[in-house]
């Protein structure tokens, strides 16, 4: 049993289950794929449970799909026969299957949702901020500047009133942070 123990490699799995499904049967879904982990020898370490996102494009006819990570040790041998079962569940539209040893990852350096949130907020930050150009100058003399003339009562602004102000930016929710990130990625797409 030892023997079996120290020949276990660890694995990541992600899975992404029909939006067809409910919120519940997804968990059901989830339940059943660790079972058959646990089933096979295997023994899980995490699960990381994303929720329900937009898929980059239709998948299977799915707009949405449940996202869910599982990390967990598993004989090399069990690994094959997992996979199969997994191409078969027509509830899984994708997954992918990665062996932490292959990649030179442990456990702690894994990616998560919160993870990728502050991935995402950075992205969006850097994106927002404005782009500083710099230009060489050629060796031209600086111009003259201009000095404006002194206002005299038919060219000055009346008083502004509360109406002209511009709106004090107000906080935005999530889906419209989301909307304006997705907008932002497929400018940078096309």
């Amino acid at each position: 049993m030892a023997e079996a123990e120290i020949n276990k490699k660890t694995y990541e799995l992600t899975v992404i289950i029909s939006s067809d499904l409910s919120e519940f049967d997804a968990g059901k879904a989830v339940d059943k794929l660790k079972t058959s982990i646990i089933n096979k020898g295997g023994e899980i370490i995490n699960t990381s449970d994303w929720g329900k996102r937009k898929l980059a494009y239709l998948i299977k006819g799915n707009e949405f799909g449940f996202y869910q990570t599982i990390v967990f040790n598993l004989l090399p041998d069990a690994v094959a026969t997992l996979t199969r079962e997994l191409e078969l569940d027509q509830t899984m539209l994708r997954h992918i299957l990665v062996s932490l040893e292959k990649e030179g990852v442990t456990v702690d350096q894994l990616f998560n949702p919160e993870k990728e949130e502050l991935m995402m907020a950075a992205a969006v930050k850097e994106k927002m901020a404005p782009t500083i150009e710099t230009r060489k100058f050629a060796a031209k003399p600086a111009p003259k500047p201009v000095v404006p003339a002194e206002p005299t009562a038919e060219t000055q602004k009346p008083e502004s009133t509360d109406n002209d102000k511009e709106p004090t930016p107000e906080a935005i929710s999530k889906e419209e942070l989301d909307q304006k990130i997705e907008e932002a990625l497929k400018a940078d797409l096309e």
